[in-house]
């Protein structure tokens, strides 16, 4: 399983740049907390292109902060609606939103 918050590999990304890497975190939090309610809106509604559009957005920002795991999860999610495995793609959107939720949970302390 991967970690939920890799501070090294965020930290690479940015440069060594911790306000930079603080800076971006806020900028996902934000994005997440705006396409996740759109994301479960597409699921509910079998709209596979648009989860696979939600699905990969998130993949990047969360890779550029060095959520591990929700990335594995948004990456799983992107794969599930590619391959139109509807029946998978309910109950990986929400375990990406809980891979974000504890995300944000454990780095909420290096916003600080």
């Amino acid at each position: 399983m991967a970690e939920i918050f890799d501070k090294l590999g965020a930290l690479e990304r940015a440069g060594g740049d911790l306000v930079l890497v603080k800076d971006l975190i806020r900028v996902c939090h934000e994005q997440c907390d705006s396409r996740m309610m759109v994301l479960m809106h597409d699921v509910r509604h079998k709209d596979l292109h648009a989860v696979k559009r939600h699905a990969h957005l998130l993949k990047g920002s969360l890779g550029n902060v060095g959520a591990s795991e929700a990335y594995n999860a948004a990456l799983s999610l992107e794969r599930a609606a590619i391959a139109e495995e509807v029946e998978r793609v309910e109950p990986l959107a929400e375990a990406l939103i809980e891979a974000i939720n504890r995300y944000f949970g454990v780095v909420s302390g290096e916003l600080e």
